[in-house]
């Protein structure tokens, strides 16, 4: 009786002990949890800011140029029109691949798709952001894999509210333009079907 009586005593000594370690177990699995959905919502924060942050950069170089292109008589905002606005930066950005070609475009990575010459014999094509997490661009959610395009294209003031450059419109400069604006998701290096 001694024998047994002993072994039942050290169970029940040792189920508060098991009891603890499972708590805290379990506790530590819940923070755990908490800690990555953090994280990922900062992911998402800081490449949706980086993300802004190069858009403004771009449209800011657009702006520049199209005042070069209004202050020297020899340029007209037709010669610029789907070209890269990456090229008018001083220093290639991180994250920027250069011309897509048949390279695969990993998340948070840009490219561009060189789809023509211009009479100027310049490239032209459309600038391409592989999303590597859930943003919002323009007010629309982005999920993560989702391409996104843009294209430089003539800012105007449309006198005649048809919603298209014409004769009547006033060219005012050069601005950087969603294309598409693709609902679809889209695996890495899948976007050449979508320029097209």
């Amino acid at each position: 009786m001694g024998a047994s009586s002993l072994s039942t005593g050290a169970r029940w000594a040792s189920l508060p002990r098991q009891f603890r370690f499972w708590v805290v177990l379990c506790v530590l699995g819940v923070m755990v949890w908490f800690l990555l959905n953090a994280l990922e919502r900062e992911a998402s924060r800081v490449q949706e800011t980086a993300n802004t942050l190069m858009l403004n950069q771009l449209r800011a170089a657009l702006v520049v140029k199209a005042a070069e292109v209004r202050l020297s008589n020899e340029g007209r905002y037709e010669d610029w029109v789907g070209t890269n606005p990456m090229a008018l930066l001083r220093l290639a950005p991180q994250g920027y691949e250069g011309d897509c070609g048949d390279r695969v475009l990993r998340p948070g990575q840009w490219c561009f798709k060189v789809s023509g010459r211009s009479a100027v014999n310049r490239p032209i094509g459309t600038l391409i952001f592989q999303s590597g997490q859930p943003i919002t661009e323009e007010l629309q959610k982005v999920t993560k894999n989702q391409v996104l395009m843009w294209q430089v294209v003539i800012d105007y003031i449309d006198k005649n509210s048809n919603g298209r450059l014409d004769s009547k419109d006033l060219p005012i400069g050069l601005k950087l333009s969603r294309v598409g604006k693709h609902p679809d998701i889209l695996e890495p290096n899948e976007f050449e079907g979508a320029t097209k």
